[in-house]
């Protein structure tokens, strides 16, 4: 990945008007984002630094969540090209809105 802007993954409810986001922001870090879920609009849950990050290289995400009832817990692994683990993240959506995921992507 080149360039700036944000890469991740997006997780959508059924209805396709609520998201979670888990993004490397090219500026080096890792966060969680929810869209109409907290707030009208976005809102992050959470943000971690990559030290030593370089925006032409790769990077992994890997990202468990699990659905409760009083919460989405989201667990976040950043690797490096060499499968060095870089950063590390948990976030959670506590909302009355919050959901189990329907759709999973890439951005």
């Amino acid at each position: 990945m080149s360039g700036s802007g944000w890469y991740g993954i997006s997780l959508m409810n059924s209805g396709r008007n609520r998201l979670y986001a888990v993004e490397i922001r090219t500026g080096g870090t890792i966060e969680v984002w929810s869209y109409n879920v907290e707030v009208g609009g976005w809102h992050r849950l959470g943000r971690a630094a990559i030290p030593g990050y370089v925006s032409s290289n790769w990077y992994a995400i890997v990202v468990n969540y699990t659905v409760t009832t009083s919460a989405v817990n989201f667990y976040v692994w950043v690797y490096d090209v060499n499968g060095y683990l870089v950063a590390s993240l948990t976030a959670s959506s506590t909302s009355p809105n919050r959901f189990t995921p329907s759709y999973i992507g890439v951005e």
